[in-house]
């Protein structure tokens, strides 16, 4: 037997329950629920101790009837609290710019997007704001817990930094940004940057501050080996470029610094042309 589903509900003072054929109404000082019965598990009222309760009692003990015998007595225990205290959820807004705003029933929620979004509240839930906090208040749980979901929805957090919309009790596992380990003059640290047009690559002694070496595809005697070629050979080019001049500096490895860039086109390039004038990464 469903160890929720035996336990004898208490109805508070205040609180009226009305029980059909096809419903069970729940009546109290914050408003009115109701919900549509199972056919496989029957409520009833009863006394317990001098207390009103109400009682549940399942039609068999097949699967499904053991399982609706626990949820349908936790359904009317949310109806109960509801119509006697609600329900709240917290949601905190994290990031800089983001926040929310509340104009009778509707939010306007600005989320790092080129336009707010604005979101109705369904009926019988309300919101307030608390600094970065978003504090939703009804007397359905269901409802509000919907709500609360589909709110969080518009930007779920993300894990590097923690920006978005979350539970306040929820714990978000961060993850380390991916990021080059620091360049010494034995092995430096390879940067590369793209821009739509050319290639960037410098070899960075990160504990001296102290440029090693530089090739770009914008310099005159190297622009006049790749004039009309591809942007990506023009990007190997540059890799070996750079490859060479460290190679006669005596340095045979490097720390490869992508700068954000995806290790894709021409990012990739320039590694494997630095590759082919044998440095190592």
């Amino acid at each position: 037997m469903s160890r929720i589903g035996r336990k004898p509900l208490e109805i508070p003072k205040g609180v009226t329950v009305s029980i059909t054929k096809d419903n069970v109404q729940v009546k109290g000082p914050k408003g009115t629920l109701s919900l549509k019965k199972n056919p496989e598990v029957e409520v009833k009222q009863a006394k317990d101790e001098g207390k009103d309760v109400l009682v549940f009692e399942r039609a068999g003990n097949l699967g499904p009837q053991r399982a609706a015998h626990g949820l349908i007595r936790a359904l009317v225990s949310n109806m109960v609290k509801g119509v006697t205290d609600g329900f709240t959820r917290q949601l905190e807004i994290n990031g800089v710019g983001y926040k929310a705003e509340i104009k009778g029933n509707k939010i306007t929620l600005s989320l790092g997007f080129s336009h707010p979004v604005d979101y109705t509240l369904p009926e019988g839930i309300s919101a307030k704001t608390d600094k970065n906090l978003l504090i939703l208040s009804g007397i359905d749980r269901q409802a509000l817990g919907a709500a609360a979901a589909e709110i969080r929805g518009f930007r779920p957090p993300e894990p590097y930094k923690g920006k978005g919309i979350k539970y306040v009790e929820e714990t978000i596992v961060r993850k380390a940004g991916k990021t080059a380990g620091n360049g010494t003059a034995e092995r430096p640290r390879l940067s590369v940057f793209r821009s739509a047009r050319y290639v960037y690559a410098q070899a960075i002694d990160d504990t001296t501050g102290r440029v090693l070496a530089a090739a770009s595809d914008t310099e005159e005697k190297l622009g006049q080996s790749v004039t009309g070629k591809p942007k990506k050979e023009r990007a190997r080019e540059v890799g070996k470029a750079i490859g060479a001049k460290l190679k006669a500096a005596g340095v045979s490895a490097v720390v490869f610094d992508r700068n954000g860039f995806i290790y894709h086109g021409r990012i990739k390039e320039v590694a494997d042309g630095a590759r082919e004038a044998g440095l190592e990464f």
